[in-house]
Formats: C-alpha cells, structure tokens, sequence
C-alpha cells in the first residue's frame, strides 16, 4: 500500500497524527521538514524560521535533513537569510531583560509591561522583528522533494495506514537507535523547542 505524503497533510486528522509519530520514531527528518514548512508558510515567524533552521538545517543536529548539498557547510544561503532575524530576536530578549532587572527595583506592575508576546511586535526598546519570508525554505524543500529523498520514498511505498505508527517499523518496534533519539533528543529538547516556536501542532507527537 502507498500513500501519498503531501494528501495526508492537507486532511489532517488522526492519519496526520499517525505518520507524524512514525516518522518521529523512524527518525524520517525529511518529512517532519516538509510538513512544518507547510506550517510556517501560514504563519511565518522568525521563530519558527530559526527552529526549523536550527534543527533541520544544523549538520550537528539529530535531526538533520538528508539533503547536505543545501545547507551548511556547502551551502550557506539559508543561514545567512536566518542571521538578521536571529540577531533581532537577540536585541529584543537582550531589551526585555533589561526592563526586567530594572522592573525588579520598581513595581511588579511594570514588569508586565515588558513581557515577550508576538515575536514580530517591538518592544518598549523599539526593537522591531521583521517578519521572514514564507519562502525562506522553499529552495531546500525542492531540493528534498527532486532528490528524491530515500526517507520520503520509502515512507510513501511502504507505509500502511491500517497500522499502527509503532507497527509501520520493521519488526513492528523501535529499534536501541530510535529509541535513543525518541527519549533523549526528541521529548526533552527538540520537540519543546518546536512548539514554543510556534509548531504547537505537534505538541504531542512522539
């Protein structure tokens, strides 16, 4: 049975949910990269451009991308367009935390006047975050989808939809690797990280 990836996206729903956990268990970086690109594009944030950098774009990260050839260190285009919003992001929590020590010796009142909202809002500093373009990853979703990716190939030809997201793996568990990544990578920090990006959709996958 086959399916395809880019259908079960769109409907959404507990078959979503499904291969999403499979392919966080089978470590699939690939098709969790090109469905949270579909998520930023509805709402780009430079949050969530820098998440989805950080951990699919990262050669040092567990979840990295299979395609190399578009991202560092043989392609550095994607982290050069992330820098100016990581570094607006730096200005305005360096702003924030300021107004906070300084909350501290006055009301607690004011303290609130300075809390961190829509990562796109200035705050009392006048740091303003531009908002990233929904573009920003379209180059490297091309180039996974052209690869063509192994992970998504196999993914489509073989995945069955009348099993289990822990069923779909071979032998039908998860093997002393994909636990390792499910248990020390994905739950404790990769997942948080995500969601309080902004991908709060997958708050409870894996």
């Amino acid at each position: 049975m086959s399916i395809q990836l880019e259908a079960i996206f769109t409907a959404g729903g507990r078959p979503l949910i499904d291969v999403l956990t499979h392919c966080v268990y089978s470590i699939n970086a690939d098709a969790l990269f090109l469905y949270l690109v579909r998520e930023y594009r509805f709402k780009p944030q430079a949050k969530a451009a820098i998440a989805l950098h950080d951990v699919f774009c990262n050669p040092q990260s567990p979840a990295c991308i299979s395609q190399s050839t578009m991202i560092i260190p043989k392609d550095w285009r994607l982290t050069h367009s992330i820098e100016p919003f990581r570094q607006a992001i730096e200005a305005v929590e360096s702003v924030d935390q300021s107004a906070s020590d300084d909350s501290r010796s006055g009301s607690e009142s004011e303290s609130e006047d300075h809390s961190s909202g829509d990562d796109n809002t200035p705050s009392d500093g006048c740091v303003a975050i531009d908002i990233p373009p929904r573009h920003l990853f379209d180059h490297v979703v091309d180039a996974i989808r052209r690869g063509p990716s192994p992970a998504i190939a196999s993914l489509q030809q073989s995945y069955d939809t009348g099993k289990t997201p822990t069923g779909n793996l071979p032998g039908g568990e998860l093997s002393a690797v994909q636990r390792a990544f499910v248990d020390h990578q994905w739950l404790p920090s990769v997942r948080p990280f995500l969601v309080a990006a902004g991908f709060w959709r997958i708050a409870t996958i894996g």
